[in-house]
């Protein structure tokens, strides 16, 4: 089993203007282990096919991570920013959290 640091990005709505909510990303930096390395293409539309993993990393959970795990959008694993589609609390302190599509800032 690999270990894993890096950091997390959580949402948090911020009104900018009156009665206009943005997100806004507050990262925080959390450690724990993989504990599956997948990768697979999707074909599409496009002419390249999107990159997913569905890697699972096993976070060990403070009060925040659990408190926010609904604002949780991304992590960062190897170098670059993963969706984190599916997050497991049911075996705390740890949250199992299996990675998707590579995290567009633009989008989001």
């Amino acid at each position: 089993m690999n270990k894993w640091c890096a950091k997390i990005g959580f949402a948090t709505q911020v009104e900018t203007a009156p009665s206009v909510w943005t997100e806004q990303i507050m990262e925080r930096t959390y450690r724990g282990d993989v504990l599956r390395c997948t990768r697979r293409l999707q074909n599409s539309q496009q002419i390249n096919p999107n990159i997913s993993i569905s890697n699972q990393i096993s976070v060990i959970g403070d009060a925040y991570v659990r408190d926010h795990c609904v604002d949780m959008r991304w992590i960062e694993f190897m170098g670059a920013k993963w969706k984190a589609e599916d997050i497991d609390v049911s075996q705390p302190p740890r949250l199992i959290i299996t990675l998707g599509e590579l995290w567009n800032e633009n989008e989001n």
